[in-house]
């Protein structure tokens, strides 16, 4: 765990502190304070403790599964769990795993000329996916809140 801070001696609403270069913003305004005054060996740690907890909470997971020789994936954003959950991520699982082997996945590819005014409807084609079920990763959600309008999330793939 890389730590960098900068800022000015005598002003720790001004510090800055970044951990493994993303900035990172303590809740704890004694942290800043102890780094302020120099008292490294009480806030780094009180640091490290506060990231780590941090990092642990609001995880939601859900699962993907991969379609045969692609590297496409198909997951549900409705079905999350709690990470720390056991019975949860196992329902989520095969809850998942049955809706994509009763529905496969399919889209439509549509090909031919555009010809303004043309009577003739462009080629259609559907195209079904085959799912790969022992090729399956887990996701990792953190949903972030702006407001009651405006709420977005991010997930990675572990």
């Amino acid at each position: 765990m890389k730590i960098s801070y900068y800022g000015h001696k005598y002003a720790p609403e001004s510090l800055t502190i970044e951990i493994n270069n993303k900035k990172y913003e303590p809740s704890n305004t004694n942290i800043k304070t102890l780094i302020c005054c120099g008292n490294l060996k009480e806030a780094i740690p009180l640091l490290k403790r506060e990231y780590r907890q941090t990092q642990n909470k609001n995880k939601f997971i859900t699962f993907c599964f991969f379609a045969e020789n692609s590297k496409d994936y198909y997951f549900c954003r409705q079905l999350v769990a709690n990470n720390n959950n056991l019975m949860d991520k196992l329902r989520i699982y095969k809850e998942l795993k049955h809706h994509l082997q009763e529905n496969p996945p399919r889209y439509t590819v549509e090909s031919g000329k555009l010809i303004p005014g043309a009577t003739e409807a462009p080629e259609k084609k559907i195209i079904n996916v085959n799912i790969d079920f022992k090729k399956c990763k887990k996701i990792a959600f953190i949903w972030i809140v702006f407001s009651k309008s405006r709420q977005e999330y991010r997930y990675t793939i572990i």
